[in-house]
């Protein structure tokens, strides 16, 4: 393997050496930061919204029946019984923290593929980079990290 390198013209092998470097920095440093910082900015907050969406849309609706089926009092039963089973809304802290978590599990083996997304100054972007956001948010859905209130079934999913 040594002749290999002696028979490389010197630019070349000082480009790869270089290269290799330039990759092994973004590897060791830039990708933990970029994925540090993809955390702070866009997806926690982005999970955070969506777990808020999902405990909002996940509360049953009333239907009005009684009034359909001319039985007022059933409406105001209805509605009761509805306000008995609605799940419990997360916090502003319960969302983030179970969004932090998410995003740690999704971004553990993200690593190389920052490194080459940092390392190409953003010009190539991975498919698991560009995934992170929904990857996060869909572990934090899964009850990976946490309970997530929905009705009927008592606080887990």
């Amino acid at each position: 393997m040594i002749e290999w390198i002696e028979k490389m013209p010197d630019t070349l092998t000082g480009t790869l050496l270089a290269g290799a470097a330039w990759f092994g920095f973004n590897y060791a440093t830039l990708a933990e930061r970029a994925i540090d910082k993809a955390h702070a900015q866009a997806i926690v907050p982005n999970c955070a919204a969506v777990l808020e969406a999902k405990t909002k849309s996940s509360t049953p609706r009333p239907t009005g029946i009684g009034e359909k089926i001319g039985v007022p009092p059933m409406d105001l039963f209805e509605r009761l019984v509805l306000e008995s089973v609605k799940p419990r809304v997360l916090t502003l802290i319960e969302r983030e923290d179970r969004c932090t978590c998410a995003a740690r599990r999704a971004g553990q083996k993200l690593r190389f593929d920052y490194a080459v997304h940092t390392a190409s100054f953003r010009l190539i972007e991975p498919q698991s980079v560009s995934a992170f956001a929904d990857d996060t948010a869909a572990i934090a859905l899964s009850g990976t990290c946490g309970d997530i209130p929905t009705p009927f079934k008592g606080t887990t999913r």
